[in-house]
């Protein structure tokens, strides 16, 4: 008896165990939980609670497994088995599809040029023209009033600002458009065009020195102005969203494209036949409401099984599309 008794603490603390490692491998792989970070005492015990749970409930399940009837168990494990394919077709779309339907910056320029509508040049060689006569001497101000697209150009009450930012400092602009900024003596305009996700831009730099950024710290500011012809576009597919970089467009129209290739090839390569006496059943608004309650209960629990506590993923604020190398960028400063 004690032996017996001894072996099954130890299946328990084994099967624990591994229990325990693939929910924080998983959260780990989702970025739900640091990959630094160790478990306290207080989410060891909880992570404990939820496995003793399920140990029991499986342990009733087993007892009463020969009083459900036989349909019961067969429908019982057709749910287990639907919720497995459900569980390994996203793993398998986390681990292989995601990557599969990622396209490159070379498969991104190749579509492009061999797309006219996505070519950029019309509006190059309008900027090309705007920058010949801002360096010949025209009023650059009144050539970012009359031509630049950007829409900080405008103050709060919507008057024009001859494209000028002001007290920027370092850091703040996205790195092509600031290290052409800073490569200029003050008064001088950019000999060549800047091109970023956003278009072409015009730089004149006004005046730089020494400053504090918004963290207080010395940083390197300076006053640009700047004329912008945009090359985004709004998704043909989407009227109602915001304006894209062109290659953020091409690049999700290719992913969805490689994703419809891959998901044919998945339906084409796994048939699946139903009988044609096979009735499908329709189930009432009722039976639906019922259903989806029980969905949510079990993804309450799921989620609730998944992790101990205080291990769950923090609200995270998506940057805006603006911000270079991921960042968000403050907020321009005031223009005069």
């Amino acid at each position: 008896g004690a032996l017996a008794g001894n072996a099954g603490a130890r299946r328990h603390q084994i099967e624990f165990q591994q229990f325990l490692d693939s929910k924080i491998v998983l959260a780990k792989e989702g970025g739900k939980f640091p990959k630094d970070k160790e478990l306290t005492e207080d989410e060891i015990k909880q992570a404990k609670e939820d496995f003793a749970k399920i140990k029991i409930y499986e342990e009733e399940a087993a007892a009463k497994k020969n009083e459900l009837g036989e349909e019961f168990n067969r429908n019982l494990e057709l749910q287990v088995k639907l919720q497995q394919a459900q569980f390994l077709a996203s793993r398998y779309a986390q681990k292989i599809l995601v990557e599969k339907v990622k396209a490159t910056d070379e498969d991104v320029k190749k579509y492009t040029e061999t797309h006219p509508e996505f070519s950029t040049q019309d509006k190059k060689d309008k900027a090309e023209q705007i920058l010949s006569r801002a360096k010949a001497g025209e009023d650059f101000a009144k050539l970012a009033d009359e031509f630049s697209q950007d829409p900080g150009n405008k103050d709060a009450k919507g008057e024009l600002q001859g494209g000028l930012y002001k007290d920027v400092t370092k850091g703040k602009m996205m790195p092509a458009f600031e290290q052409a900024a800073l490569a200029l003596e003050p008064g001088q305009v950019a000999e060549n065009l800047v091109e970023t996700p956003y278009g072409y831009h015009i730089l004149k730099l006004e005046k730089k020195g020494e400053g504090k950024d918004q963290a207080d710290q010395p940083s390197e500011v300076y006053d640009v102005r700047h004329i912008l012809i945009t090359t985004t576009m709004k998704d043909p597919t989407n009227p109602m969203g915001r304006e894209m970089p062109i290659s953020e467009t091409v690049k999700a129209t290719l992913e969805q494209e490689k994703q419809k290739q891959i998901l044919d090839e998945i339906v084409a390569n796994n048939p699946v036949e139903v009988a044609e006496d096979f009735d499908i059943p329709v189930p009432s608004d009722e039976e639906l409401e019922k259903i989806q309650q029980q969905m949510m209960q079990q993804q309450q629990m799921m989620q609730q099984q998944q992790m101990p506590q205080g291990m769950s993923p923090e609200n995270m604020e998506m940057a805006p599309p603006s911000a270079p190398k991921g960042k968000a960028p403050a907020k321009p400063a005031q223009k005069n």
